[in-house]
């Protein structure tokens, strides 16, 4: 009988196949016809040797057991065995008296069990260094049979029917095909091989009998494939391969490393999880809720600026991995508010001191909080020019703890002041208390700063708090209408701080408080000719307003 015998090198995974085998009556080059593959006449003696002189056809990759007579099995030394592929050596193995084993029910014999190579067809038996001499037939009740076992003896039976029945294979292989990269039908015919013990090789008489996996290469499931193969006398044998479709490509998440998150914007995990864009080779995007969050250290430390790590996890539906570590910065990227004047009007003869001018301002910060006191002083070109007429800048500046810097200029207009007061940010007037104001040095003052033109004008008073306090230091309210000849009116609200102005400083024109100077006059003096300007002021108006009636 004639075997194919079919050896699967598959690129994947491939499981080994069971084979059952059905035994032909066995001829000279053939099978048996019983199970008994030894026959008397076919052994001779060659001194202490007794061989085989025809080599014996046996069915390649499977288990035989030679079982021979226990007082036989103790009088040799070894048993040669002779692999031959057609009718070429290939190789041999030797078995020593001691490989040997008794049979459990049997207990007067002694077998060995070896298995056939795969490419051998044909073997030779030499029992070496035989103590006694035996007569033929030799081998007496020996046997060598298919299986792992002595089964009882048998006597050699000649083959007469030589391959009428092709192999039958129990079991079925299984292939791993990666849907990205997926083996075709004829990848997986090209790695199977066919080999008869008659006929030889017929690998390429492999054909796909039924194919359920052709065009469904990347579909995940499982697919079958019918292989047959046929002999010269139309003996057919076929193959099952079941192809199993699976995913093992992981998730991939987009090139997102690190984000920048304001303070006081914090997000949630949903939020974040939006943000990352994770797709599929298979499943193509992968939903949230297949995102999971293995380890982080943002949450309950986002409002505190710093950089933390998010790990993110994704599995996609065949249950493969990938993680993603994300880098959060929680940055401050607000610039700090500087609250103040952005212009002063100083008499040319009353230097203010520049800490002076710091204290007119406040800084707040959303993250730092209150920075006032860190607020500095970058350009000063008011102080090496504070007794000359014209607009000089002071450039504040104040940097939070996230390096956000923010500035503000002031412009200081150094005047020709009417009396010796201090006009600060057109809204705030300082003066002693040994000065008394009038209204026309009060429209002097806006015209020199350049709020009004210069023009005669008739003033009302709406509100005055200061003109019965001049002379005590307090804040006082002043609120005014001006009308002037070609029909500008301004009404004006001007807050009045009246300082004490220490008695050492008469005399001389010293800086008080960083706010002011006045002249070497006397408290008395100041204090009439303030009230005579006063009222001079006042009949200037009432004589101006009446002329304008009559015109």
């Amino acid at each position: 009988m004639k075997k194919i015998l079919l050896v699967l090198a598959l690129i994947l995974v491939l499981l080994g196949a069971n084979r059952t085998l059905i035994r032909a009556d066995y001829i000279l080059n053939a099978l048996p016809g019983g199970k008994n593959y030894l026959s008397a006449d076919n052994f001779t003696a060659d001194g202490f040797n007794i061989v085989s002189l025809d080599n014996i056809m046996v069915i390649p990759n499977s288990y035989y057991t030679l079982t021979v007579d226990g007082t036989f099995a103790d009088t040799l030394s070894s048993v040669a065995i002779h692999w031959f592929e057609n009718g070429d050596s290939i190789g041999m193995i030797t078995k020593m008296t001691g490989d040997f084993v008794a049979c459990t029910a049997y207990p007067d014999r002694r077998s060995l069990t070896f298995l056939v190579p795969p490419e051998v067809n044909y073997l030779m038996l030499e029992f070496v260094d035989v103590t006694n001499e035996y007569e033929p037939p030799f081998i007496g009740t020996f046997q060598m049979e298919l299986g792992l076992e002595y089964t009882g003896y048998e006597a050699y039976i000649h083959g007469t029917i030589v391959d009428t029945q092709g192999p039958e294979i129990d079991g079925q292989a299984v292939v791993i095909s990666d849907v990205s990269n997926p083996v075709t039908s004829n990848d997986i015919l090209a790695s199977l091989s066919a080999y008869d013990a008659i006929d030889g090789d017929l690998s390429a008489s492999i054909t796909i009998g039924e194919d359920q996996y052709a065009g469904r290469e990347t579909l995940l499931g499982e697919y079958e494939i019918i292989f047959v193969v046929t002999d010269s006398q139309t003996n057919s044998t076929t193959f099952s391969v079941i192809v199993k479709v699976v995913d093992i490509t992981a998730p991939y998440f987009a090139d997102l490393g690190e984000i920048d998150i304001p303070f006081g914007q914090a997000k949630t995990v949903d939020e974040l999880k939006v943000l990352l864009s994770v797709s599929d080779n298979y499943d193509q995007d992968i939903p949230l809720t297949s995102i999971e969050i293995l380890s982080e250290d943002y949450f309950g430390n986002e409002a505190i600026v710093g950089t933390y790590s998010i790990l993110f996890q994704a599995t996609d539906e065949s249950g493969n991995v990938s993680t993603h570590e994300l880098f959060v910065h929680v940055v401050d990227a607000v610039f700090p508010l500087i609250t103040g004047p952005s212009t002063m009007s100083i008499g040319y003869n009353h230097k203010t001191l520049i800490a002076s001018l710091l204290a007119a301002y406040s800084v707040t910060d959303n993250y730092d909080g209150d920075l006032t006191t860190s607020l500095y002083v970058l350009t000063d070109t008011y102080s090496s020019h504070h007794n000359q007429i014209g607009d000089y800048l002071v450039v504040f500046r104040v940097v939070d703890s996230s390096g956000n810097a923010s500035e503000k200029t002031l412009i200081v207009s150094v005047i020709d002041q009417v009396g010796p007061i201090i006009y600060l940010d057109k809204a705030i007037i300082t003066v002693y208390n040994t000065t008394v104001l009038s209204l026309t040095d009060f429209t002097g003052l806006l015209i020199k700063t350049g709020e009004i033109p210069n023009q005669n004008y008739r003033v009302s008073i709406k509100y005055d708090s200061y003109s019965s306090h001049a002379l005590k230091a307090g804040t006082y309210h002043l609120s005014l209408e001006l009308n002037g000849e070609d029909g500008f009116v301004l009404s004006k609200d001007l807050v009045i701080i009246v300082k004490d102005k220490p008695s050492d400083l008469i005399g001389e024109i010293p800086v008080i408080d960083g706010l002011g100077s006045f002249p070497p006059i006397t408290a008395t003096i100041a204090t009439i000719a303030s009230s005579v300007a006063l009222c001079a002021g006042f009949a200037a108006n009432l004589l101006w307003w009446k002329k304008k009636r009559k015109k």
